[in-house]
Formats: structure tokens, C-alpha cells, sequence
């Protein structure tokens, strides 16, 4: 994510700005100000960044119409 000051936010450094940014969820971005839910919300990034694959292939069956 680029902010409009040309400051660039990788991974899950990026969710608390787009949060901030959505009208109906700026309040939760107060929650990742707290230290522990930063921490947990790296934890969480990382296990579906590195899963990514595996998380699209399960998904996608789920997605598709039955014809």
C-alpha cells in the first residue's frame, strides 16, 4: 500500500491504514495501536501468507456453481 505521502506499507503494516481509511471500520483501527493485537494480527498474516495456496484451493471448490 502507498499512502498519499509516498510512504509505502508492506504486509500487515497495511490493514490498520485501510481500516482507517473505510468509514464503517475506523473504530477497529484504534485495536491495532495495542501491542498484543499487533503481534497476533503479524501471527495471522504470516500463516495465510504462507498458506496462501493451500487457502485458494480449498476456497475456490466452495465458489463454484454446481451445474
Amino acid at each position: 500500500m502507498v499512502l498519499p505521502d509516498g510512504q509505502i506499507l508492506t504486509g500487515d503494516k497495511s490493514l490498520p491504514e485501510i481500516l482507517k481509511r473505510l468509514r464503517y471500520f475506523r473504530r477497529l483501527y484504534v485495536l491495532f495501536r495495542i501491542p498484543v493485537i499487533r503481534l497476533f494480527s503479524y501471527a495471522v498474516y504470516r500463516l495465510i501468507a504462507n498458506n496462501r495456496y493451500i487457502i485458494s484451493q480449498t476456497i475456490l471448490p466452495l465458489t463454484q456453481e454446481k451445474v
